[in-house]
């Protein structure tokens, strides 16, 4: 079963496999009886969002090389005159339809570029009394696992895994709000210039 590559999802990507089958072997896929029987991986629905705005990218950049001179304006070549093609109406603004698409395939592209998470920092504190421990989850050498044991932090279980979390710590959210207000001003809206934009998108 050869898989086609998928060419623009590389512009949003490192790989031109489609969104759901970067892991995917592909002996596993032939044995995957319900992948076979429906054609949907179980992969695909784990974030829905995502995969389908992975799908109107990569197919709105086909329609735009398909269509581009319905898209934008252009001047017939006997007359001379400027004709427009559709109008799409968003926000109380009329754009051409091939503008609406360009924004909106700049908002997918920061979407997949910049993940909410990384506008989200942790700062450790400590629980009065244990400033002096070792934060959560840090690499331990075996004498400092040992030395923190005999304090009675990261015990061992009945299978010998070392409990690496230090329960006298804790961590505080800092979300960076300029960042995350920025973020969401370039996809907050991603949805709504879709839904203006569906309508028009025949051929």
């Amino acid at each position: 079963m050869k898989i086609p590559k998928h060419r623009y999802l590389k512009e949003l990507f490192d790989s031109d496999d489609p969104y759901w089958l970067f892991d995917q072997d592909e002996k596993d896929l032939k044995e995957d009886s319900n992948y076979q029987s429906t054609g949907i991986h179980y992969s695909e629905i784990w974030n829905l969002d995502a995969e389908s705005l992975a799908w109107v990218y990569e197919h709105l950049r086909y329609y735009k090389g398909y269509t581009s001179t319905m898209l934008y304006p252009s001047y017939d070549k006997g007359t001379g005159e400027k004709q427009k093609p559709n109008m799409v109406e968003y926000k109380g603004q009329e754009y051409y339809i091939g503008s609406l698409i360009d924004i909106l395939l700049d908002k997918i592209r920061y979407y997949f570029k910049h993940d909410p998470i990384e506008f989200i920092k942790y700062k450790y504190a400590y629980i009065k009394g244990h400033e002096g421990e070792p934060k959560q989850s840090f690499n331990l050498t075996e004498g400092e696992r040992k030395y923190w044991q005999s304090k009675g932090l990261f015990r061992s279980d009945k299978a010998g895994t070392v409990e690496v979390t230090n329960p006298h710590t804790y961590s505080m959210e800092r979300t960076d709000q300029v960042g995350l207000f920025k973020y969401k001003q370039y996809t907050s809206d991603i949805w709504d210039i879709w839904k203006a934009l569906w309508p028009s998108l025949w051929d």
